[in-house]
């Protein structure tokens, strides 16, 4: 006989899923940053005003994925994920300094680096690791 169940799906844990969400939202505006830091970087001074506007929401929502990934962290056992995460903020913190303090250069070298940094977060978390099937739920449910 055979067996004619269709295997269960594997389904990103709900603290992966907000993680992954969060870390879409950070890309892309630390993409939108690249952008107007480039145009700064060219004279446009009129987008400076916009630069800081997004490096802030860039900010906030860094501090809200390395929340969310604390809870990821919690889920899958996956401590660096967390830790990078909480770098990211942090990492803001000087940036922002550096902005206002207008060093130029070191801003700009920075902010490729948390650039990267947040592309990182993102192909770390795409590991399966952080996944599971739907039967993980029913055993919690079942507990």
């Amino acid at each position: 006989m055979t067996d004619t169940t269709l295997p269960t799906p594997v389904v990103a844990a709900p603290a992966t899923r907000r993680l992954r969400i969060t870390v879409i939202i950070a890309l892309a505006l630390v993409g939108l940053q690249v952008l107007l830091g480039a145009a700064v970087a060219a004279q446009m001074t009129a987008l400076q005003g916009v630069h800081a506007v997004v490096a802030y929401t860039l900010f906030l929502v860094s501090i809200v994925a390395a929340a969310f990934a604390r809870g990821h962290a919690k889920v899958t056992g996956r401590k660096g994920v967390f830790f990078h995460a909480l770098s990211i903020p942090i990492l803001m913190v000087v940036q922002i300094g550096l902005g206002s303090m207008r060093v130029t250069v070191v801003h700009i070298v920075l902010g490729l680096l948390i650039a990267v940094a947040i592309g990182a977060l993102y192909a770390m978390i795409a590991k399966v690791p952080g996944e599971h099937t739907e039967d993980d739920d029913l055993d919690l449910i079942e507990e």
